[in-house]
């Protein structure tokens, strides 16, 4: 029986999205806005101007749709609530560099999507999971600069979709929440779309070197490692908060309930704000009742 890796691990996520063009453009089509009517046909994938440090899953590609437009992609795989400056970063180095195109001379600027596939849900007041920015006139909605559009997707929170045209998208998304690291059987209706086996097949552990393994491992270290730096800041921010508040009660009380949110344990609350254990159970218990 297969053993799966996730592909939303560097390692993994790269093997499958820059290998195989017709793969990435099948996943684009099915997650970017595009206008009805339009369609990603071919990509050049464009080389990363650093080598990647395992932070994020990363596929940046200057695109060409059916009507013959050229645009730029830039996708990435977070792992963290920290995700908005280095998406914005990233797709903003990727949009000022000129990307030759076949067939025409020097370098052109081209518009671009930055596509995030976020693995922490941000937006707790919506259960909506895909969420489009674009820039627009605050005094006139109905004014857009095209040039840079983000598309975030909050993978914890993706559900299934019965309308047939979020088809394709369902496919992608279940694909990469439910193909997990040690999985060891790939969903039976997964396997019957072609492009989505051929996914599944790219995760599988037996196509992979003891080195490009030793990478996949080293990728689940350095997000470790980048959590615990993000929760660390994040303890030292919530005690400022604290010494700083005028209405201490009241400013404890927030930092817990954010802090059960995000997941810390009771050791980790309890150290942050003066807390004991029994007091942080009452907090939690009174959480539980409101909702």
């Amino acid at each position: 029986m297969a053993r799966y890796l996730d592909p939303k691990n560097d390692v993994v996520f790269r093997r499958i999205f820059d290998e195989r063009p017709d793969l990435f453009i099948d996943l684009l089509n099915s997650l970017l806005p595009l206008e009805k009517g339009r369609k990603i046909e071919s990509v050049e994938y464009i080389p990363p101007e650093y080598p990647s440090t395992y932070k994020a899953s990363a596929a940046h590609a200057c695109c060409k749709d059916n009507f013959g437009k050229h645009f730029l992609v830039a996708t990435e795989v977070f792992w963290s609530e920290m995700f908005e400056r280095h998406l914005i970063h990233n797709v903003a180095r990727t949009l000022l560099r000129p990307v030759k195109i076949k067939g025409k001379e020097g370098g052109s600027f081209l518009s671009i999507y930055g596509l995030g596939l976020i693995n922490e849900a941000f937006d707790d007041k919506t259960t909506d999971y895909h969420h489009v920015f674009r820039i627009t006139d605050s005094n006139n909605y109905n004014y857009e600069m095209r040039t840079m559009q983000f598309v975030l997707v909050e993978l914890p929170k993706f559900k299934p979709s019965a309308k047939p045209e979020h088809e394709r998208t369902n496919l992608w998304l279940r694909f990469l929440t439910e193909i997990k690291d040690q999985s060891r059987k790939a969903p039976e209706d997964l396997l019957v779309d072609a492009n989505i086996r051929d996914a599944i097949e790219l995760c599988e552990e037996s196509h992979y070197t003891d080195g490009e393994l030793g990478a996949y491992e080293r990728c689940w270290d350095t997000i470790w490692l980048n959590h615990c730096y993000e929760a660390a800041k994040l303890m030292e921010i919530w005690k400022e908060r604290i010494m700083r508040s005028d209405e201490k009660a009241t400013e404890i009380k927030k930092v817990v309930l954010e802090m059960l949110k995000k997941g810390f344990d009771i050791g980790e609350i309890s150290e942050t704000t003066g807390l004991t254990s029994n007091e942080i159970e009452e907090l939690k218990k009174e959480k539980h009742s409101q909702q």
